[in-house]
């Protein structure tokens, strides 16, 4: 059975592909597909992905595929996760590109659990 959480994700992302957010909906579907943590849940995207290379033109069709897999994610445990609850930390983070005459950071994060996670971060840029 199905939480709250994870009743209101699937018609967020239903409501996406009715929209014709088909970009958005497919990266929601995705995280979805992910959170269950069943290898048989991920052949689904898999499935879809091979589907789509022989059908790249077809939009239509390729929402309705993505329809159907969220309704056959129901079938499996997802786990929701508290909206606070920390996914990931990552300190001192930098990025140097070619040369070294360009850099950024270093960056601390936090990534979080929730939709409404994103928190502000600075980043400080450096240019030699």
């Amino acid at each position: 059975m199905e939480s709250i959480q994870t009743n209101q994700r699937h018609n967020h992302i239903n409501s996406q592909f009715k929209h014709g957010n088909v970009d958005l909906g497919f990266r929601m579907l995705v995280d979805i597909v992910l959170d269950t943590n069943d290898a048989s849940a991920y052949q689904y995207i898999i499935d879809l992905m091979h589907w789509q290379d022989a059908n790249p033109n077809n939009e239509e069709a390729f929402s309705q595929k993505c329809i159907e897999i969220l309704d056959k994610i129901g079938e499996f445990a997802i786990k929701d996760l508290s909206p606070d609850q920390t996914l990931l930390v990552a300190k001192g983070l930098t990025k140097t590109y070619k040369g070294r005459r360009f850099s950024f950071g270093p960056i601390d994060m936090t990534i979080k659990a929730g939709i409404d996670s994103i928190r502000e971060f600075s980043v400080p840029v450096t240019l030699k």
